[in-house]
């Protein structure tokens, strides 16, 4: 981050970055400008990109590690714990990712995939589970989205999320724990891509200084 020739960039903790854009999501949806959450998510990923070409985060890897352990657990526990019609509420939403991906509508596609994973923690049936994996998916969220962006990325979700009904259908409780374990894991390894991809090149000198 020190040796990065960008004049606008900034460096901050994670969770302190997403308190700071949920406010000003708050403040687009009390504009009243934006009649979908995916239209006022754009409109504030704007603004942060217009005050800063580089953002740094710290804590991320430590976030997901955390997020792919909770949502691993209400998998198993929603699996363990489902009756047919619990499945098939999971089905149907899946149904909505495989259109949402053959239209290549990103934003259609977000919404259903945060309902799915809302509708698994619900599965679990374990309220202190489903409290604290809702709160760091709110931190998570926006970042959540932006991954989705990177080429080829939806697509993968996609496999992702076959493999984790799979695993549901057949009531595997280590299946869907590993699978959505490595579905969160995948969503880092490209957030931390995207970092990478956004670090302009400094001479092997600078590289080794840091």
């Amino acid at each position: 981050y020190e040796t990065a020739p960008v004049p606008s960039k900034r460096r901050v903790h994670f969770d302190a970055f997403m308190q700071e854009v949920h406010r000003l999501i708050h403040r687009e949806r009390n504009q009243g400008r934006h009649n979908q959450d995916s239209d006022v998510i754009k409109a504030v990923a704007k603004g942060v990109a217009r005050e800063s070409s580089l953002l740094c985060f710290d804590e991320l890897h430590e976030l997901f590690v955390v997020m792919a352990a909770l949502e691993g657990l209400c998998a198993r526990e929603a699996v363990q714990r489902s009756d047919e019609a619990d499945v098939q509420r999971l089905e149907d939403l899946h149904a909505r990712l495989e259109e949402h991906a053959a239209a290549g509508d990103i934003d259609a596609y977000y919404e259903d995939n945060f309902r799915f994973h809302e509708a698994l923690q619900e599965l679990s049936r374990n309220r202190w589970l489903q409290r604290v994996a809702a709160d760091l998916r709110k931190i998570l969220r926006l970042a959540r989205h932006t991954q989705l962006t990177v080429e080829g990325r939806l697509q993968g979700s996609l496999d992702e999320h076959r493999r984790i009904m799979e695993a549901v259908r057949r009531r595997d409780a280590d299946a869907v724990e590993q699978s959505m374990k490595e579905h969160l894991q995948v969503q880092l390894q490209v957030l931390e891509h995207m970092q990478e991809q956004q670090q302009p090149a400094t001479a092997p000198a600078d590289r080794r200084a840091t």
